[in-house]
């Protein structure tokens, strides 16, 4: 049994290079990109791609465009932007709000 001498968890390599990949679909919304596009932007063999955007793809991160064979952001993360933008205008409503209530005018 290993015991592990820090507090930072360890990180999987696998899950970081899927979430380069679907950060990396941010930058090219409107046009999309390909496999090999992705692979030498991030320098990452492109079967890893494959894997890692079937996997995108499957959890709503990623879309693939048969007519033009590439891929761009999924409805997942629209959903997500949507809701931190969201989260960050309520609180900034409540914050608004502590201020008119707290801070003399």
């Amino acid at each position: 049994m290993t015991t592990q001498t820090t507090n930072q968890p360890k990180l999987v390599e696998a899950q970081q290079r899927l979430l380069r990949v679907v950060a990396y679909l941010g930058n090219n919304v409107v046009t999309g990109v390909t496999n090999g596009d992705i692979a030498k932007a991030l320098d990452i063999p492109a079967p890893y791609v494959t894997r890692d955007l079937a996997n995108a793809e499957a959890a709503g991160f990623a879309m693939y465009n048969a007519q033009t064979g590439r891929w761009s952001p999924g409805p997942a993360l629209a959903e997500i932007a949507g809701k931190a933008l969201a989260n960050i205008a309520s609180h900034r409503q409540k914050i608004e709000e502590l201020t008119a209530l707290y801070v003399p005018k």
